[in-house]
């Protein structure tokens, strides 16, 4: 007999600030990882997304106001797009440029890569800020 099962609810744009500082990177992987259950991510694809997400989040927190005199603000956007769950981690910072003397082990954006369907990453060269969007295939919304 075949069961009738509710099937999950894409969220709408769900959208939250912070300030990009090391602490609060953990509570907004948590808000993601509870937008990716609502939108039907399994526990597998649940762990993907927030490992994408600290990496996204970790390098606004290192890198995007390092020159600044005070710590900016970090954002973070779900919504579901062409049965996508799509994240968005944008700051306000100096955008994307090589940094010499990067603390990081420079492997953030490939791994980042590795676990999504697809990213875009926009601002650069110095503009103000800069966007990473992450596309995540889930079963549940195929």
């Amino acid at each position: 007999m075949n069961e009738v099962r509710a099937m999950p609810q894409p969220p709408s744009h769900r959208r939250r600030e912070a300030p990009a500082e090391a602490q609060h990177v953990s509570d907004l992987r948590a808000w993601v990882a509870s937008s990716a259950v609502k939108a039907g991510a399994s526990a597998t694809e649940c762990a993907d997304i927030a490992l994408a997400v600290s990496e996204a989040l970790s390098n606004v927190v290192v890198h995007a106001y390092a020159k600044a005199p005070e710590v900016g603000s970090m954002w973070v956007e779900t919504y579901v797009e062409r049965a996508r769950f799509v994240v968005e981690v944008h700051d306000e910072g100096g955008g994307l440029r090589p940094r010499m003397d990067s603390p990081g082990a420079g492997i953030g954006l490939a791994l980042i890569a590795a676990l999504t369907e697809g990213i875009e990453i926009s601002g650069g060269g110095g503009s103000a800020g800069a966007r990473l969007r992450m596309r995540f295939a889930l079963v549940g919304l195929s």
